[in-house]
C-alpha cells in the first residue's frame, strides 16, 4: 500500500494546511514522506489553481510512483476529483501494465437541460470508460452510471464502519472522555446536543441545521448544536457571504453560546459520543459515512432527502428518520426525540443494529482485497499481451442486458468469409450484409445529435440515410456489385414500423438500440426468440471503428466480439487492388492500431476472440468449432460451407474468387509485393500480426502421395 496526494486548491485549504508549511515549496516538489495507518504517504506540491499544469504534475507523479519496483501487480485507485484532461495519463498507466480503479463516492452533478445532459454524459463516459473498473459506495450512483451509458465495470462496495473505533460510550473510559469533551465545550450534563458532521459549506446544509436548532430553542432552550468538520467557509473566499450568513444566524439566536464549531478534527468518534442526536441536512451525497458512523456511535439519526439517497444507509422509517430538506421538517423530527427518552433509545438501537449487521468494515476490506487481486491479474495478462477469450457461453442473467456478438475486421480482412460460414445458423440473428448505420453514427457526434432531434415520423428517413441511402433496400433486392443478401431476406416494413413506434427524441442510446432491435424484427425475431443478436461490421482502424462501435453497443448490450486478423502482406495485396497509391506507413500504423483496439475491447467491453483469417482458411473446422464454443452456439458440419441466405455462394476471400474457400489468397501477395515492400511491412507492423505457419500451409497445398 502506497498513498500519493497533492496540496489542495487555494480555495480548499484548511487552517491546518498552512501550519504545516506545504506552500513554501515549489510546484512539483515532494513534501517529506509521512505515514497514514502504517502506509507511506507522499504529498506533492501542486499549483494553487486548476489547470493543465496542476493535472500534469499530479499524474506524472502518479506514473512515477506506479513505475517503482513492486513485488506483484500494481493497482492504482484514484480518489481525487477527475478531470477529462487526465485521460492520457490513465491510458499510459494501463499501457504500462497498471490496473486502474476510480472511486465515485459523490453523486455526480446532473443538469436539467437535455442538451447539457447529453454533453455531460458524453464527458463522463469518455473519462470513466478509460478505467478497468469503477467502484462506488452507493447503489444509486451505480444505477445512475449505468443509465447514462458508462460501459466499464462498476462495483458497489459500501464504505463500512470501523466498529472498534465508532461505538457508543459503553465503557467507563469512553464515558469519561464524553464528559471531558462536553465540559471543555461548556455543555452541562443535563443539556442535550444535536450534532452534524461535514465541511462547513452550502452543500452540507449547516445553515439549515442552525435554523432548525433555532426553532427548537422555544421548547428546548438547553439544546446545543455541534458542527463537526473543517470551516470551509472561513478559508474559501468564495464562501465569504455564506460565512456571514452563518454568523448572523448564530449571533441573532437566543443562545449563540450553544453553537459549537469543532474545526478539522481527527477524532470524530469522540465528538460524536459527546452528542445525543445526529442530523444530516445535506443536498447531494454518495453514501454519507457520517450517518453510518453516527448510528454506530448510538445516535438517533434524522436525515433530509438528498440527491443520491439509497438503501446503503438503511431503511428510512426503520433505521433512521427521513424528512424533507428544510428547517421546519428537521426541527419537527428532532423535537420529539429531545422530549422522549424512550424514542431516543428506540432509534438508537435500530440504527446501531443495522450498522452491526450490515456495515462491518471488515467485510468491505475483504471485497476490496478481492477486487484488487482480480484487477491486478487482469493487468498482468494485459502486460503479457493476452486477449481475454471465454470458451463457454455467457448465460444471460435476469435483469441483465441482452447479449450481442460483434463480428468485425478491417475492410478486406476476411469478415464476409466468417459471415458466410455462419450464414443461416439457427441460433443467430445474423444480418445478410454489414451494418453501416452504427458505424456512421458512432463516428459523428453531430449525427447523434441530429438523430435525437428528429420526430418518430422522420426517424425512418434518418435511419435510411445513414445506411448509405438505402443499403438495406439493396440488400433485400439481392443484387449489386458488393451487396450481399438474397431477395426478401429482410422484412423492411417491420423494420421501419419498429423505428416509428420506438423512436424517442433526446435519447442517444435509443438510436442504436432501436436499430439493433428493428433489424432483429426484420430478421424474424419474436418475443420468445432466444437467438443471439449479431452486429456484422467492417471496422476502419483509421476511424477507430472497433472502439467507437463497441462503445455505443455496450451501453445497451452485453457484448462480446470475434475479430479477424489477417497477415499484413496478404491484406496489403488485397487492398492495393482497390487503391494502388496506398501509403505504406499509414497502412502499418492502422494495422497496429487495430491489434491494440482488440486488446482494448477485451479490457473494457467484454470477451474477445482474435481469429486468424489464415487459420480459418487452412483449418476451417477447428476455427469454426472455436467460434461456436466462444459464442455458445451449436457446431454443425454445415458451418464448413460458405453460403448466402442458406444457398451455396462464392467465397468472399476476394470478390473474384471461385466458389468455396480460396486457399490461394494466403500466398497471392508474393506475386504482387516486392521484397522491399515486404521488408517494410515486417519492420513497421507488429510481429504478432504476421502468420508464421508456412509449414502448415505447405501441408495443406501439397498433394497426397
Amino acid at each position: 500500500m502506497h498513498l500519493l496526494t497533492g496540496t489542495p486548491l487555494l480555495g480548499e485549504r484548511s487552517e491546518r494546511d498552512a501550519e504545516l508549511g506545504w506552500y513554501d515549496a515549489q510546484p512539483g516538489e515532494y513534501m517529506p514522506t509521512t505515514r497514514l495507518d502504517g502506509a507511506p504517504l507522499e504529498r506533492i506540491r501542486l499549483p494553487d489553481v486548476k489547470g493543465r499544469e496542476r493535472t500534469s504534475i499530479y499524474y506524472e507523479a502518479l506514473l512515477e510512483v506506479c513505475s517503482r519496483r513492486a513485488p506483484g501487480p500494481v493497482v492504482a485507485q484514484l480518489l481525487t476529483n477527475l478531470r477529462p484532461e487526465a485521460r492520457p495519463w490513465i491510458d499510459q498507466l494501463q499501457q504500462s501494465g497498471v490496473a486502474t480503479l476510480y472511486s465515485v463516492s459523490q453523486f455526480p452533478a446532473w443538469p436539467s437541460k437535455p442538451s447539457k445532459r447529453w454533453f455531460r454524459g458524453t464527458g463522463y463516459r469518455h473519462v470513466y470508460d478509460s478505467f478497468d473498473s469503477l467502484v462506488t459506495n452507493s447503489p444509486a450512483i451505480q444505477e445512475f452510471l449505468q443509465e447514462i451509458g458508462v460501459n466499464t465495470r462498476i462495483e458497489y462496495i459500501p464504505n463500512g464502519v470501523n466498529l472498534e473505533r465508532f461505538r457508543p460510550a459503553d465503557t467507563a473510559a469512553l464515558q469519561r472522555g464524553r464528559q471531558a469533551l462536553r465540559e471543555r465545550l461548556g455543555i452541562a450534563p443535563q443539556h442535550q446536543v444535536v450534532a452534524t458532521v461535514g465541511a462547513v459549506m452550502p452543500r452540507k446544509g449547516p445553515d439549515l441545521a442552525i435554523e432548525a436548532w433555532r426553532r427548537l430553542l422555544g421548547s428546548h432552550p438547553d439544546t446545543h448544536l455541534l458542527l463537526i468538520g473543517p470551516r470551509a467557509d472561513q478559508y474559501d473566499p468564495r464562501l465569504a457571504a455564506f460565512a456571514r450568513k452563518l454568523d448572523s444566524l448564530v449571533s441573532s439566536s437566543a443562545a449563540p453560546q450553544r453553537v459549537h464549531f469543532s474545526g478539522q478534527v481527527d477524532d470524530v468518534e469522540n465528538w460524536l459520543r459527546a452528542a445525543d442526536l445526529f442530523v444530516l441536512p445535506t443536498k447531494r451525497e454518495g453514501t454519507p459515512n457520517s450517518v453510518l458512523e453516527a448510528m454506530a456511535t448510538g445516535l438517533p439519526a434524522v436525515v433530509s432527502r438528498y440527491t443520491g439517497l439509497s438503501a446503503a444507509i438503511g431503511t428510512p422509517g426503520r433505521h433512521y428518520q427521513l424528512v424533507e430538506r428544510n428547517a421546519g421538517a428537521l426541527a419537527a423530527a428532532l423535537q420529539p426525540l429531545l422530549a422522549d427518552t424512550d424514542a431516543r433509545r428506540h432509534w438508537s438501537e435500530a440504527g446501531l443494529s443495522y450498522i452491526r449487521d450490515a456495515m462491518d468494515q471488515r467485510i468491505t476490506l475483504d471485497r476490496y482485497t478481492e477486487l484488487y487481486r482480480e484487477l491486478g491479474e487482469k493487468a498482468l495478462r494485459r502486460r503479457a499481451g493476452a486477449v481475454v477469450s471465454v470458451a463457454t457461453p455467457a448465460v444471460p442473467r435476469p435483469g441483465k442486458r441482452p447479449r450481442l456478438l460483434i463480428l468485425g475486421a478491417p475492410p478486406r480482412g476476411g469478415n464476409h468469409l466468417l459471415r458466410g460460414l455462419l450464414d443461416n445458423h439457427p441460433q443467430l440473428l445474423l444480418p445478410p450484409d454489414e451494418d453501416y448505420f452504427i458505424r456512421h453514427l458512432s463516428r459523428h457526434p453531430l449525427l447523434q445529435l441530429r438523430g435525437m432531434l428528429v420526430s418518430p415520423e422522420q426517424a425512418p428517413a434518418f435511419y435510411r440515410k445513414l445506411q448509405k441511402d438505402g443499403h438495406l433496400e439493396r440488400v433485400n433486392a439481392g443484387h449489386g456489385t458488393e451487396v450481399f443478401g438474397s431477395e426478401g431476406s429482410l422484412d423492411l416494413d417491420a423494420y421501419y414500423a419498429y423505428l416509428r413506434e420506438h423512436h424517442h427524441r433526446l435519447s442517444p442510446d435509443d438510436l442504436v438500440r432501436n436499430h439493433v432491435e428493428a433489424l432483429a424484427v426484420a430478421l424474424g425475431h419474436r418475443p420468445d426468440d432466444d437467438r443471439l443478436r449479431v452486429c456484422f461490421c467492417a471496422l476502419q482502424p483509421s476511424n477507430r471503428d472497433l472502439s467507437r462501435v463497441s462503445a455505443v453497443l455496450a451501453r445497451n448490450y452485453d457484448v462480446r466480439g470475434i475479430f479477424l486478423v489477417r497477415d499484413p502482406r496478404a491484406h496489403l495485396a488485397s487492398k492495393l487492388v482497390r487503391n494502388p497509391t496506398l501509403d505504406l506507413g499509414r497502412f502499418c500504423r492502422r494495422q497496429n492500431r487495430y491489434w491494440e483496439e482488440i486488446e482494448d475491447f477485451a479490457r473494457r467491453r467484454g470477451p474477445a476472440l482474435r481469429l486468424r483469417f489464415e487459420e480459418l482458411v487452412t483449418d476451417t473446422e477447428t476455427s469454426m468449432r472455436s467460434v461456436c464454443e466462444f459464442v455458445g452456439i451449436d457446431y454443425a458440419p454445415a458451418l464448413l460451407e460458405y453460403t448466402q441466405g442458406g444457398v451455396a455462394s462464392q467465397s468472399n476471400s476476394s470478390f473474384a474468387a471461385s466458389q468455396g474457400i480460396d486457399i490461394g489468397v494466403l500466398t497471392r501477395y508474393q506475386e504482387s509485393l516486392s521484397p522491399e515492400i515486404i521488408r517494410f511491412l515486417k519492420t513497421h507492423c507488429r510481429r504478432e500480426l504476421f502468420w508464421h505457419e508456412e509449414e502448415s500451409l505447405a501441408n495443406v497445398l501439397a498433394p497426397a502421395h
